[in-house]
């Protein structure tokens, strides 16, 4: 996303005073300043588009559309009473620009500075409200000389009332403390005003061996309600429950092979959202297709390092997934005591495998997962991480549970020989550039 530098020069002019109340194309030397104020000459730019992380190179960045341009913006400069000494703002412009400049006046002091970008009188009066009420609007009015309201109490709805969904202009804010005018000849201030929402890219490449059309997605956890109005609270994690897409009405069909510049992408807006907050630390993507025709749901999930677990506002988050014919398999190991029966069975029935021993004993369950759309090489520990959970498992039944080692990527356990099935669910995360496939299997432990 865009970030907006409003750079701020003072200028000692000696003349007329003139009242203003609103930008316009005036040549800077019609405002003159009233008792003790100073001119006062604003430059708001929008510099280059901010990407986080490690870029990815599967597909160019691209440009800033008109929506996240600056279609309007307002000013409030505060002093230390909590009055408002400027208020100061650009009427709507039916184009977007990436710079505006005009010149007011400003009394000499110390100021907290306001900025809001693309946030017009009815959003003042309908999409702010409290933190502790924010289904309840709270109607902001602003004059000069009159109190500043409560900024840093304030929520702010990016999205619609109704679906969440975040589209049109977008609202950008930002606070700025201790801004100095003296008065002194070209005097300057910086102010960063910050777009209040993320704008996230998800696109797909088809390694498989078969055509796969994307036809929906969801992505959790996701904030697309109210967020915070600043940068510099912590992100506010209400409505972060799964954000939902149906492309059924515009289907783009990939070739087996397709790459990601032939692929499907689709772009959304989204709050500032922390996914370290969820159970599983990192976003869950369900991806919705059809495979050669078939119905069929993928699931990826970022990597845990993959900006940090989180998309702050302000960013462009691009995430790419691959679609693979990953084969995911099991080979056991069993080390029964003398005397023992060793032998072991096992079968697979869709994702279940079933793993039979006939007596008591340590053993390994190692996967095997391989592309079968690639070079077929086993991947190693590290390349693939997996999770193991309890569902069914009934009393006795082992010396030491079946638990997972980190380091060598296997299931280790010991039966104590009491008859029984244990079921076990596995998750395992097959690493990609910033997100890979996600699979789950379950696992029938078998003793006879």
């Amino acid at each position: 996303m865009k970030r907006i530098l409003l750079h701020i020069t003072r200028l000692i002019l000696l003349a007329a005073p003139v009242a203003l109340t609103a930008c316009s194309d005036e040549p800077q030397d019609s405002v003159q300043p009233t008792g003790g104020e100073v001119p006062v000459t604003i430059s708001v730019n929008a510099p280059t588009t901010r990407m986080p992380g490690a870029t990815r190179d599967y597909l160019p960045q691209q440009p800033a559309s008109d929506n996240e341009l600056i279609h309007s913006w307002t000013l409030i400069f505060v002093d230390g009473e909590n009055t408002i000494r400027g208020l100061f703002s650009r009427g709507h412009m039916s184009a977007g620009i990436e710079t505006d400049t005009c010149t007011r006046t400003l009394e000499r002091g110390t100021y907290t500075v306001y900025a809001f970008g693309n946030i017009g009188d009815e959003d003042f009066r309908q999409r702010f409200s409290l933190r502790t009420a924010p289904e309840t609007p709270v109607a902001v009015t602003l004059s000069k000389g009159g109190k500043c309201p409560d900024f840093t109490a304030m929520v702010f709805r990016t999205g619609d009332a109704t679906t969440g969904e975040i589209t049109g202009e977008i609202p950008m804010s930002s606070v700025t403390h201790n801004v100095t005018v003296t008065g002194k000849s070209e005097e300057s201030f910086s102010i960063e005003l910050i777009r209040m929402v993320s704008k996230m890219e998800i696109a797909f490449a088809n390694g498989s061996s078969e055509p796969i059309t994307v036809t929906g997605m969801e992505i959790t956890p996701i904030s697309t309600g109210r967020t915070n109005l600043f940068a510099d609270t912590d992100i506010w994690a209400a409505n972060s429950g799964p954000l939902k897409f149906d492309f059924t009405g515009n289907p783009s069909p990939m070739a087996a092979g397709a790459g990601f510049t032939e692929g499907f992408s689709h772009s959304f807006y989204a709050n500032e959202t922390d996914a370290t907050r969820a159970v599983q630390k990192a976003f869950l993507i369900k991806v919705n297709i059809l495979r050669d025709g078939k119905a069929d749901s993928v699931w990826a999930m970022t990597e845990q390092d993959f900006n940090e677990g989180r998309v702050n506002r302000n960013d462009y988050m691009q995430i790419p997934i691959r679609f693979s014919d990953w084969s995911i398999d099991f080979d056991i190991l069993f080390y029964p005591p003398i005397g023992g029966y060793p032998a072991t069975m096992k079968r697979a029935e869709s994702d279940v495998h079933y793993m039979t021993f006939g007596t008591a004993g340590k053993f390994t369950i190692a996967p095997r997962i391989r592309d079968a759309s690639g070079d077929g090489d086993l991947l190693r520990p590290g390349e693939y991480d997996m999770t193991i959970t309890e569902s069914e498992v009934p009393a006795g039944m082992f010396t030491t549970s079946p638990a997972l080692s980190v380091k060598e990527g296997e299931i280790i356990g010991e039966l104590t020989g009491t008859k029984g099935n244990a079921i076990f669910d596995l998750q395992i995360h097959i690493h990609g550039t910033a997100a890979g496939l996600l699979y789950q299997k379950r696992i029938c432990i078998v003793c006879e």
